[in-house]
């Protein structure tokens, strides 16, 4: 796309080459004076020993003059007389022409170049530059001899004109939309453009064979040329004028009405008064009425039609910034022809022989420009922005401040009374309705103005908006100007926004337009508004002022809902926080409470077993036993509540020593060798290293980490089983442990919860006991207070493995 838009800057570089070129030409061509005329009866004559048959043929042969030039005239009566030439256009022509031409070129530059792949957009660059190029060409010159480019000012002239024709039908037919009348006439543009070719080989025959040999008999074919060119270009202008004119009636568009009644505002005036004033004229073989000055000025229309509908209703979608840079274009094109005017007049008045007499004058002109610009450029910029956007500019402005003052809202019902209170200062509605909706779906009202329900229910007028919001439709898409606004027939300037889905309970209560509010997709909201105060209809402006309000209360009500969550959550955690502590305190005061009672009741059965008061018999020291077996499980399980207490206190103090670690696991195994022995499970000291194995911990508490693992091993394993103990050094002179069973393993999913608080995996098949799930949470705390750090996995050969680290002890 890029490559094909720099052919057409391409283009439009050779068009600007063709028309200074031709301008220079324009501007220097010769005509005989407007008092000059030679009786009828003195035809033919002879000019310059050329033989001329009449008038025409003999302002066509002035053409090769330059102006001063003295033509020397034979009657054929013999007469001789001589004529000085004149300029054939005044200055004030040509500058009309210069300007015309140069802001056409820019036009075709800035706006129709990098559309001219899409669509209509190619009309418009082909109109725009043969129009320039056609204006500041001229008319057709007599060059003397064909040799050389002499003549090719005129090939191009009467080719340019030739073809406009045929593209401004075409265009016609296309802009904005595609007519019917191409697809039920579909021979007429080829017919054109047939006609076209055929007029242009004609028109160049004719012109070609009397600058080769000017005689009478060549010179007759000039004026029929001519006028059947004429009467073409008559014809197909008013047929594209009312092609565009009917079409124009058919579009739904507001902004393309808008824009194509500019188009026929600039081609009426700038056209017309050419077809009717000059061509048809010369059609009939009478003097034209309209001076060429003026024709050039009113040609002057077609440029700022095309300007101001490119500024003012986005002509073919142009943002913003190029609508501006078409203004900025347009200035520095008018301040150039102010400022080199004067500079030439200042030069030739100082009549010196040196080039720098003109030249410095044009040179201080260039720079005052230069200084003069950018101010103006500033001032022109504020002015369009009043004049041409005034609207628009008024909603920017308080769009800003309203944007400004969501900063801080805290609430939905807020942002619905804050949205409320703009909407009624900026459009003055008779009513109005905001309703916000927030997570849980609870709705926020605010209303402007006598709003009563169409069937005089008795509603409240949170019931009444919970009403009118359910009756919307549900979540209307954008059409393709991003419109999300549903309106009343015949309520705006807009038909593409008014539908009949528009409910009709809401229009019996008065509201005449609405726009939707969405949040991650669902509907949260709805704005409803009645006629204006002005009784003047919603305009596109409104429409789009209301739209950005809507995307601005979104963005709001976004951040809310943010807010919202991060504050429901944070409260959570906090009330999470709070019942941790409140059950943390309960657990330590039942251990405390529990603490007093255990001691007594394992007192109490060593006493019995001991035969403090008699003998007991087998049954009745085995049921004595289980007792004391279990009370001290549960004085074990005592014990981790006041550890876990004291842990989240932070009143666990280590007193760390240095100690072999193969001697605790010896103690660890004995200390455990009852509890296996009754769940018929071997442990085993698989792997010792060579060396002893010393690390900097506090004994009391690595011993209670290694009985926790054993403990928690023997839950889980089968009877008949073993449970590996090995130790290990490691390179970063650290030294692993690990405890290993044969059971059933961790599920994936439990792996890494193993070590938290309260956290207590899937229950084992081979026992009985439960605990609180502080085991593994104590082994974890004991070891990272000690430097070291504790992972568990499940065993390639089964079973689970868990393996502890712990830094060593530098060397005595």
């Amino acid at each position: 796309m890029f490559g094909i838009q720099r052919k057409y800057i391409l283009f439009c570089l050779i068009g600007l080459a063709i028309c200074l070129w031709g301008f220079r030409g324009q501007v220097q061509l010769a005509a005989l004076p407007e008092d000059f005329e030679i009786e009828s009866e003195a035809w033919p004559i002879r000019v310059d020993g050329i033989d001329v048959a009449d008038s025409d043929q003999m302002r066509f042969l002035a053409e090769g003059y330059a102006p001063g030039d003295l033509l020397l005239i034979t009657t054929s009566s013999g007469e001789i007389a001589e004529v000085a030439l004149e300029r054939a256009y005044s200055p004030l022509h040509s500058v009309a022409t210069f300007v015309c031409g140069i802001l056409t070129w820019v036009l075709c530059l800035i706006v129709f170049a990098p559309r001219a792949p899409i669509g209509v957009g190619r009309d418009f660059f082909w109109c725009g530059l043969l129009f320039c190029i056609v204006i500041m060409v001229g008319g057709v010159y007599f060059p003397r001899s064909v040799s050389g480019f002499n003549s090719l000012p005129g090939l191009i002239h009467l080719t340019g004109l030739a073809a406009l024709g045929p593209l401004f039908v075409h265009l016609s037919m296309n802009f904005p939309r595609r007519s019917s009348i191409q697809d039920r006439f579909r021979w007429l543009m080829p017919l054109l453009f047939l006609i076209a070719v055929a007029l242009v080989i004609w028109r160049a025959a004719v012109y070609l064979s009397y600058i080769n040999d000017p005689n009478p008999g060549h010179g007759r074919w000039l004026m029929p040329a001519l006028r059947t060119s004429d009467g073409l270009i008559v014809i197909q202008v008013l047929l594209a004028l009312q092609i565009m004119f009917l079409e124009r009636r058919n579009l739904e568009l507001t902004r393309e009405r808008k824009q194509i009644k500019w188009l026929l505002w600039g081609m009426s005036i700038g056209v017309l008064p050419y077809v009717i004033l000059r061509a048809m004229p010369r059609l009939f073989g009478l003097t034209p009425v309209l001076p060429a000055a003026i024709e050039r000025f009113l040609e002057l229309a077609i440029p700022f039609s095309f300007a101001f509908a490119v500024v003012r209703y986005r002509f073919l979608d142009i943002d913003i910034i190029i609508r501006r840079s078409v203004i900025y274009a347009i200035l520095a094109a008018g301040m150039a022809v102010i400022c080199l005017i004067p500079g030439i007049l200042i030069g030739r008045r100082l009549h010196g022989d040196s080039p720098l007499t003109i030249l410095l004058p044009l040179l201080a002109t260039g720079v005052l420009a230069g200084v003069l610009f950018m101010p103006l450029k500033q001032m022109i910029g504020r002015s369009v922005d009043r004049l041409l956007f005034k609207i628009k500019s008024d909603y920017d402005q308080a769009l800003k401040r309203f944007k400004g003052d969501l900063q801080q809202i805290p609430s939905q019902q807020e942002l619905a009374d804050r949205l409320a209170s703009f909407l009624e200062s900026a459009l003055g509605p008779k009513m109005l309705v905001v309703i916000v909706r927030d997570r849980s779906g609870t709705g926020f009202f605010k209303s402007v103005g006598q709003i009563e329900p169409a069937d005089r229910s008795n509603l409240s007028p949170v019931e009444q908006a919970e009403a009118w919001s359910d009756q919307w439709p549900v979540s209307p898409a954008p059409d393709e100007d991003g419109f999300r606004t549903i309106a009343k027939l015949e309520s705006s300037s807009l038909p593409e926004i008014e539908a009949d889905r528009f409910p009709e309970p809401l229009a019996q209560a008065g509201f005449v337009l609405g726009e939707p509010l969405f949040h991650d997709g669902d509907r949260a909201g709805l704005i409803l508004l009645g006629p204006r105060q002005t009784e003047r209809r919603y305009i596109e402006t409104d429409i789009s002022m209301i739209r950005e309000c809507a995307a601005l209360a979104e963005s709001v009500l976004r951040r809310l809902n943010l807010v919202q969550v991060a504050a429901e959550e944070i409260q959570a955690r906090r009330r999470l926080d709070e019942l941790n502590r409140l059950k943390s305190e309960f657990l330590s005061q039942v251990a405390h409470d529990l603490r007093t009672p255990l001691t007594s009741i394992a007192w109490s059965v060593d006493n019995l077993l001991d035969g403090v008061v008699g003998e007991f018999n087998d049954s009745q020291a085995e049921y004595l036993r289980s007792v004391k077996t279990s009370a001290s499980h549960l004085n074990k399980l005592v014990g981790n509540l006041l550890e876990i207490s004291r842990l989240e206190q932070g009143r666990v103090k280590m007193n760390l020593s240095r100690q072999e670690i193969a001697a605790l696991f010896s103690e660890a195994i004995l200390a455990m060798k009852g509890i296996a022995a009754e769940k018929q499970v071997e442990i085993r000291l698989t792997e010792v290293p060579e060396q002893a194995a010393y690390v900097m911990v506090d004994q009391e508490r690595l011993f209670e980490v290694i009985v926790n693992l054993f403990d928690n091993a023997i839950k889980y394993s089968p009877p008949g089983s073993a449970v590996d103990l090995s130790i290990s050094l490691q390179a970063e002179r650290s030294w692993l442990f690990s405890v290993r069973d044969r059971g059933p393993g961790f599920a994936p999913e439990e792996v890494n919860n193993l070590f938290g608080r309260f956290s207590q995996g899937t229950p084992s098949p081979f026992s009985q006991r439960h605990g609180f799930g502080l085991g593994l949470y104590i082994v974890k705390s004991y070891l990272e207070l000690m430097n070291g750090d504790v992972r568990a996995e499940n065993h390639p050969e089964g079973g689970a493995v868990v393996i502890c680290r712990l830094p060593a002890a530098e060397e005595i």
